[in-house]
C-alpha cells in the first residue's frame, strides 16, 4: 500500500505551528499505528533539522523508528542531511520529482509528487493527481487554494493535495490516496 505524507520537521520547534518535540513522537505513534513494514510511503521533503552530527543522530534515531519503506521527494530543507551517509540510507529511493500509478478504488490513479506546489502538472489533462507539501498551513498555501478554484472555475482539470503532515486530514499520520481525497475538503 502506498501512503503518502510530508513536512515532517523531526528535531523542529516552532510557535506558529505550536509544534514541540513532542510532536515527534506523535509522529512515529501515529505512522506506526496506520503503517506496516510491506506499505511503501512517500514523504514530500522537510524531513527534518539536519546538518551537524547531533542533529542527524536524532533525526536518523526517529525514522529509522518509522515502519514501511520510505522514498524521500527532497525538500528545501533536506539538502545538509542527505550529505550524512547514515541519514541518506534511510530511504529507499532520494528523487527531487516522482511519478507513479496508484491504484484507488481498483482504478489506476497517476500521481505527480514534489514538495512544491506546481500549477501545472504532467499529465494533468488526462487525470493525474498532484500532491505537495512545503507551504504548510499559511498564506501562500491559501493562495494557492484560491488559484486551483480559478483553474476549476474555467474548467482546467486540477486535483491537488497538500499532504503537510500539520494539517488536520493528515493529524502527523501519513494517509493512502483515498483517505486524503475524502479528508481534505
Amino acid at each position: 500500500m502506498y501512503r503518502y505524507i510530508a513536512d515532517l520537521h523531526i528535531g523542529c520547534t516552532n510557535s506558529f505551528e505550536h509544534r514541540t518535540l513532542e510532536h515527534d513522537e506523535i509522529l512515529v505513534k501515529n505512522w506506526n499505528s496506520v503503517v506496516n513494514n510491506n506499505d511503501t510511503t512517500f514523504i514530500l521533503g522537510d524531513i527534518g533539522r539536519c546538518g551537524n552530527n547531533k542533529d542527524n543522530e536524532y533525526l536518523c534515531s526517529v525514522i529509522s523508528r518509522l515502519k514501511s519503506k520510505k522514498i524521500l521527494v527532497v525538500g528545501n530543507h533536506d539538502e545538509s542531511g542527505l550529505k550524512d551517509y547514515r541519514v541518506k540510507q534511510l530511504f529507499e529511493t532520494v528523487v527531487d520529482y516522482f511519478e507513479l500509478t496508484d491504484n484507488y478504488n481498483g482504478i489506476n490513479q497517476k500521481l505527480v509528487l514534489s514538495h512544491y506546489p506546481i500549477a501545472h502538472w504532467y499529465n494533468q489533462y488526462r487525470g493525474a493527481v498532484h500532491l505537495y507539501g512545503h507551504v504548510h498551513n499559511t498564506k501562500d498555501y491559501q493562495a494557492f487554494l484560491q488559484y486551483a478554484q480559478i483553474c476549476k472555475n474555467l474548467a482546467i482539470p486540477f486535483e491537488s493535495y497538500n499532504v503537510g503532515c500539520m494539517l488536520y486530514y493528515m493529524d502527523y499520520t501519513p494517509r493512502t490516496l483515498d483517505e486524503i481525497r475524502r479528508s481534505a475538503k
